[in-house]
């Protein structure tokens, strides 16, 4: 079953109208801020989302199951939801990511961008995380999953301003925020991974 059939199907029970549609762009905008790792203490994005495509009018409709439209519509609604989140994720994975190695020339430098700019911006995006509750019980689970990976990020960045908070480096409290990040990068992976498997079946 096409995906684009299962759009169409769906924008047309929304628009409860017997008018014939013309061809309709992508029901859901392509969104992709993976952050990959390249060093120990670097924060990952997770994002995926159903990819554009153009619906041909031509084709029957009639046989497509009515519990797999509702959720493709549960599925884009997720990701409209997700989508008012970026701004906050976006801010904060890129001040982590491009703050300079941690030396205790940098030490003061890393700690301002934790504290003013990064760990604001990700305490918004995982509450607003936290918001989001899928109906679909499937999904659900991988949002809870998705809820937990950021949250040990969070955390990571949290240890990581207390690591740098004082003149004198806490190497001890460094590493232990590096073991929070690579246990968030692993569970925000596995969600990304079991989205790319939910989203298959409207294919």
């Amino acid at each position: 079953m096409k995906k684009t059939a299962i759009v169409l199907a769906a924008l047309t029970i929304m628009l409860s109208s017997s008018l014939v549609f013309p061809a309709i762009s992508s029901a859901a905008e392509a969104v992709n801020n993976t952050t990959e790792s390249t060093s120990t203490n670097t924060v990952s994005g997770e994002e995926t989302a159903p990819t554009d495509e153009t619906v041909d009018q031509e084709g029957s409709y009639e046989d497509l199951d009515p519990e797999l439209v509702q959720e493709y519509l549960e599925y884009l609604d997720y990701w409209d939801q997700l989508d008012q989140l970026y701004i906050y994720e976006d801010k904060a994975i890129d001040g982590y990511n491009n703050a300079p190695q941690l030396t205790n020339a940098t030490r003061k430098q890393i700690f301002l961008v934790l504290n003013n700019t990064v760990i604001p911006n990700y305490t918004k995006y995982v509450s607003g995380l936290k918001q989001i509750q899928p109906s679909n019980p499937e999904l659900a689970s991988i949002h809870q999953k998705l809820i937990r990976g950021a949250y040990l990020q969070l955390e990571d960045m949290m240890l990581y301003k207390k690591a740098v908070s004082k003149s004198k480096i806490n190497w001890s409290m460094y590493y232990q925020s590096n073991a929070k990040n690579a246990a968030g990068k692993k569970l925000l992976d596995q969600a990304e991974a079991d989205l790319y498997q939910y989203e298959a079946r409207f294919e």
